[in-house]
């Protein structure tokens, strides 16, 4: 399946609509300070940032690194749920997060901005999963 869906054996998965308040800027900017060896970054969705967030991968030189498959079916988001590394959620400003849901579903670790609002009531509770507070203050040490 992995291959058939041209995911990379090791990633970080991102789900979210290509917005400001998702902060993939941030997300994206903190994954460039991470070491070549680390799982690649695949960030699903689309939306009005998209041609903004490609040309930062660009000029970060993260194009064999970062993916973006565009936006998925909610059928098939399991897949790629259950064979990423992690999750991370980076939301500048979040009510909730029904995507870090979908991530704990499938089993797999975390990473949650403290500004979303399921970490108070949700995420605290889970040992796999780790807050943090806005990505790009945090940069690549909590990743």
């Amino acid at each position: 399946m992995r291959t058939q869906l041209k995911l990379p054996h090791r990633y970080f998965l991102a789900v979210a609509r290509f917005t400001e308040k998702k902060n993939l800027s941030g997300l994206i900017d903190a994954y460039s300070d991470l070491p070549a060896s680390s799982p690649d970054l695949v960030m699903i969705g689309d939306g009005p940032l998209k041609a903004e967030l490609q040309k930062q991968i660009a000029d970060l030189m993260l194009t064999d690194r970062v993916h973006l498959p565009g936006p998925i079916g909610y059928a098939d988001l399991p897949v790629y749920y259950g064979l990423a590394t992690a999750f991370i959620h980076a939301s500048t400003t979040e009510q909730w997060g029904l995507v870090v849901n979908e991530a704990m579903a499938a089993g797999i670790p975390i990473a949650v901005s403290d500004r979303c609002g399921c970490a108070e009531d949700l995420v605290k509770k889970e040992s796999t999963v780790r807050l943090f507070p806005r990505i790009n203050a945090a940069k690549s040490s909590l990743l």
